[in-house]
């Protein structure tokens, strides 16, 4: 796994990161991306709250 610099990652005023992670696939002979994105946009005022974290990621072997 690399980081892609070639797609621009980059920020939004400092509020924003993007980066993407190339990575071989294991189903084909071909490169996939990773698309993470990081938002920095909160209250500071709120309460911290600790949650489970979810995703929507499918394992390519189960679907």
């Amino acid at each position: 796994m690399r980081l892609d610099d070639a797609g621009n990652p980059g920020r939004n005023e400092s509020k924003q990161y993007v980066f993407y992670f190339v990575y071989q696939s294991a189903l084909r002979n071909v490169e996939a991306k990773i698309k993470l994105e990081i938002g920095l946009r909160f209250n500071p005022l709120d309460t911290i709250k600790k949650r489970p974290v979810q995703h929507v990621f499918l394992h390519p072997f189960y679907r």
